[in-house]
């Protein structure tokens, strides 16, 4: 579902910012937007691609429930991304908004959690002359096992993650590399 781009920059923001609490959690600790644009290449090169961001991103405080150490995540967003075949100058455009939180975390002992994270969103695929030939939406729940290091700060480390659950239709998910491949031959 995630164009891969996205799905990097929620990963390097969540991996910088958090770990999660029960959904009655306490007052944010950080609030932060964050927009910008960057550039990268996709499927070994085969594309280059252009993402313009916008994440509404809060971190809230770890409850005594969770011994003061793990710290719930969510983050809004909203992208466009650009893929072109820089062979043939095709190219298409993905919009995407969506939010994405951590849910249901589960001491494991020693400041290790294990929780859920579901992102839900709506993407639209448009191609070059801005119809749309591909529209999904639904949620992706992982679960995470993480060490809060027992610090009692946000972040940590991820020790493993499980995919869960897929709902919707989600034709390029895991990998849009094959979806690409149709639409913007090389």
């Amino acid at each position: 579902m995630k164009c891969q781009a996205t799905v990097i920059g929620l990963a390097l923001v969540a991996a910088g910012v958090a770990a999660a609490t029960p959904a009655h959690a306490a007052a944010p600790v950080e609030q932060e937007t964050y927009e910008g644009t960057f550039s990268s290449e996709q499927c070994g090169g085969a594309y280059v691609v252009t993402t313009e961001f916008r994440d509404r991103v809060t971190v809230r405080d770890a409850t005594p429930s969770t011994d003061g150490q793990f710290f719930k995540f969510s983050v809004r967003y909203n992208f466009t991304e650009t893929y072109s075949n820089p062979a043939t100058g095709d190219l298409i455009t993905v919009e995407g908004k969506g939010v994405l939180v951590e849910i249901q975390p589960r001491a494991l002992g020693d400041g290790v959690f294990e929780y859920v994270a579901n992102d839900a969103g709506h993407f639209i695929f448009r191609d070059s002359e801005g119809n749309a030939i591909l529209r999904e939406s639904g949620s992706i729940a992982t679960r995470y096992v993480f060490d809060s290091e027992n610090d009692s700060t946000p972040g940590g480390i991820t020790l493993s993650e499980d995919l869960v659950r897929v709902s919707g239709p989600h034709a390029t998910f895991p990998d849009i590399c094959d979806y690409l491949a149709e639409v913007l031959p090389t």
